[in-house]
């Protein structure tokens, strides 16, 4: 290989080391189309004429196939350079655009390649300091094998369509309500729950299949016997198999219900995890702001003589201490919102939550609130099904003992001629009369029924505690606004007037100023719970589930 041809080669490798993982998005039915056209051109005889037109009709398969008008030029220079490799054209980094057809050439490329020398590449060493390239090896590869050759070849459309759906449905900045939308339909936990449904349905499609029929034949010393026999469960059977089975889909229906109502509800803890975090962040960015004013007073105070140094120290001291205070609230902020972005399964996204840090519920009546609840609660709906379920399996296990009768017809054939056969036969239930099965449908059932009762009382404990709770910290957070919270840009004013005449010192302003910013957190930090014993009282009433399709 001459050093032109390992320059294409070095270049190809960069271009393939600077799109990252594009080459992992095939579609197959388009590598098989390239893969043909590249056959088509190493095997074009020992005319290099036509090559080229036959390279650039390549390339612009690369540049058009599949609607994706406008490739991105790296990838058709790839194309380019590893093509006229294996051709042994006679192409180079340098001079590719002047050497090779048109079409292998698009506008910007060799910009690109230029300026691949600063990025990433994937071997994680340099290949001009003698390290491995892209593709692991210390060198150029050998080998012109249909299968190396078109591994350059690989698609990014589909990639590039996933990116433009993700930022399509999970925008920069979304409220509670569009949040609990976007986890309703892509929570991959959700998304999980639902197969309990498919995996009914499917026990129901088993339960009305009706049984095989089994063909016999025996031979014998001159004799000859085909018999086909036909199970027949015509006391039932299979019709309360298949009523337990839509049973069965119903319980699991309210059972993915309730896995969604809690997958709900910790959503919306979330959610207002991340409003909170938000908010102390804005909290502390004003405590800074509000300090560095003060700073500044200091400092003309220290210039003109009327206060020491140690006032200017002290104060740069719990500057430095708040600007630590922010980035720790800053860091809080971005791990609530990478927690909001797991909930859907979005690694890479990062929300912001829109909304008011003030609660929307009124300090509803328990009784009012626990009627309504009863009949909406997913649990207590989930608790419901399963129990009617259980009563229907104790009918189906009932039923089973009954016996099916089978029916069989035939021919026999021996020496005085043939012979139609006609039969009916019964198993007797004369020592399996299915005892143990009913019984333990039965203990099923009565544990079943016991559940729901448990599930009731627990939901309405649930309830009266999340209002009350709810309603305790409503008051308290309107008290604390009213009595602290109230008070403190009056007094932050006092403690700085009072440092510019000359009447406080240093450490009564920034303990004002601390103190604001303290109270202030405390105050997000009461609200923040006040809004979370909201959501328990939403989801206690049932407000947060949801019907499964």
């Amino acid at each position: 290989m001459n050093e032109e041809q390992n320059g294409m080669w070095r270049a190809a490798q960069r271009v393939r080391a600077m799109d990252g993982k594009w080459w992992e998005w095939e579609r197959p039915m388009r590598m098989t189309r390239v893969a043909r056209s590249v056959n088509a051109v190493r095997s074009g005889g020992s005319d290099r004429l036509d090559r080229p037109a036959r390279l650039a009709r390549l390339a612009r398969l690369e540049t058009t196939s599949d609607g994706a008008a406008g490739r991105t030029p790296a990838l058709a220079m790839a194309s380019a350079l590893a093509l006229a490799w294996m051709l042994g054209l006679p192409a180079g980094p340098a001079n590719a655009q002047d050497r090779l057809p048109a079409a292998l050439a698009p506008p910007g490329s060799m910009q690109i390649l230029a300026t691949d020398a600063a990025r990433p590449r994937m071997g994680g060493a340099s290949e001009g300091a003698g390290g491995k390239g892209a593709y692991g090896s210390a060198g150029p590869r050998e080998s012109t094998h249909g299968s190396d050759a078109v591994e350059v070849f690989r698609s990014t459309d589909s990639m590039d369509r996933d990116g433009a759906d993700f930022d399509a449905a999970r925008p920069p900045g979304l409220s509670l309500t569009e949040f609990l939308a976007l986890v309703r339909r892509e929570s991959p936990a959700l998304q999980a729950d639902r197969s309990l449904v498919d995996m009914a349905r499917a026990d129901l499609r088993t339960a009305s299949t009706l049984p095989n029929p089994a063909l016999s034949h025996a031979r014998g010393a001159g004799d000859r016997q085909t018999t086909i026999e036909q199970a027949l469960p015509v006391f039932g059977q299979r019709g309360l198999r298949m009523e337990g089975a839509q049973r069965g889909i119903d319980s699991a229906r309210a059972n993915v219900d309730a896995l969604a109502a809690d997958a709900l509800r910790g959503a919306a803890e979330t959610f207002v995890t991340l409003l909170a975090a938000q908010e102390r962040t804005q909290r502390w960015q004003a405590a800074n702001e509000a300090l560095a004013a003060a700073a500044v007073i200091v400092e003309g105070q220290v210039a003109a003589g009327a206060r020491s140094r140690y006032d200017l120290a002290r104060i740069r001291v719990e500057a430095a201490h708040l600007g630590m205070r922010l980035d720790q609230a800053a860091t809080a902020e971005a791990d609530a919102s990478a927690q909001l972005a797991a909930t859907v399964g979005a690694t890479g996204w990062r929300p912001r939550a829109i909304g008011s840090l003030r609660p929307a519920v009124g300090n509803g009546d328990f009784a009012v609130r626990w009627d309504r609840a009863r009949t909406r609660l997913p649990a207590v709906r989930a608790a419901l099904a399963s129990e009617e379920l259980a009563r229907t399996l104790v009918a189906v296990e009932r039923r089973e003992a009954w016996p099916t009768p089978r029916i069989g017809v035939g021919r026999l054939r021996d020496g005085e001629g043939r012979h139609a056969l006609v039969g009916v036969s019964v198993e007797i239930p004369l020592f399996d009369r299915r005892e143990g099965p009913i019984a333990r449908a039965r203990a099923v059932a009565d544990e079943s029924r016991q559940r729901r009762r448990a599930v009731i009382l627990a939901a309405e404990a649930e309830l009266g505690r999340s209002v009350d709770q709810f309603q305790r910290l409503h008051r308290l957070t309107e008290r604390f606004e009213a009595d602290s919270l109230a008070a403190l840009p009056a007094l932050e004013r006092m403690a700085r007037d009072a440092y510019q005449l000359g009447r406080g010192s240093i450490l009564e302003l920034i303990d004002a100023l601390l103190a604001g910013a303290e109270k202030r957190i405390a105050h997000v930090e009461l609200v923040e719970s006040v809004l979370k014993a909201e959501v328990a009282v939403r989801a206690a009433s049932g407000e947060l589930g949801i019907a499964v399709d």
